[in-house]
């Protein structure tokens, strides 16, 4: 019988592995910009509460690349 750390392994190894697929999968599109004017704008306008206080501001990210990892304390 699965324990319950065992299951949350599986559910932690497929989501890896569903989102190292779509971002592979993203990786092979071209390099067409749907915009001529460059990077759409008010995509990073945004903050958000950090876990050790204060808060994170989403413009302090233009022009670098940026993965997100979203955390939910269960």
């Amino acid at each position: 019988m699965r324990t319950r750390a065992n299951a949350v392994r599986t559910v932690v190894v497929v989501l890896a592995t569903v989102t190292a697929f779509a971002l592979s999968a993203a990786a092979c599109g071209n390099n067409k910009s749907n915009s001529s004017s460059g990077p759409r704008s008010g995509v990073l306008q945004f903050s958000a509460p950090l876990a050790g206080g204060g808060e994170f501001d989403g413009t302090s990210l233009a022009g670098r690349p940026a993965v997100f990892w979203f955390w939910a304390p269960t």
